[in-house]
């Protein structure tokens, strides 16, 4: 990752503290569901942020929050990517099962998609 102009962005301060100690050092919360806002949106904006991971969890609210920040973001110059854990599982589960969690979370990383918000729904990521 480019800690210049990439950020992940976690639903929860547990998750965003799981990645940190996993050496994964680019990564906010916005401490909650749904609760990306205006302030964020700058910093982010601010930051020159060009990639931003949703770390959302793969259930209906995290799919609805991380579809709000695509929606938020949609006309700037920053693009949108989910993280999706194997077996719908959330960061803090998945390093619970995991036998090496920066490595496995490198690849989650890696092996992200584009969100395109036009998209989205046709590819059914976000219902």
């Amino acid at each position: 990752m480019n800690t210049k102009t990439e950020l992940i962005l976690c639903q929860s301060v547990f998750d965003a503290l799981s990645f940190w100690v996993h050496g994964f050092k680019n990564v906010v919360a916005d401490y909650g569901k749904g609760k990306f806002n205006s302030k964020l949106k700058r910093a982010i904006l601010e930051a020159n942020i060009r990639k931003l991971y949703l770390a959302y969890p793969t259930n209906e609210q995290g799919n609805k929050s991380a579809l709000k920040v695509v929606v938020q973001l949609r006309r700037d110059p920053t693009q949108c990517y989910r993280i999706t854990c194997e077996n719908n599982l959330d960061v803090n589960e998945f390093i619970i099962h995991s036998k090496s969690p920066q490595e496995e979370l490198n690849q989650q990383i890696t092996k992200t998609e584009w969100v395109d918000f036009h998209t989205a729904e046709e590819k059914h990521l976000y219902q």
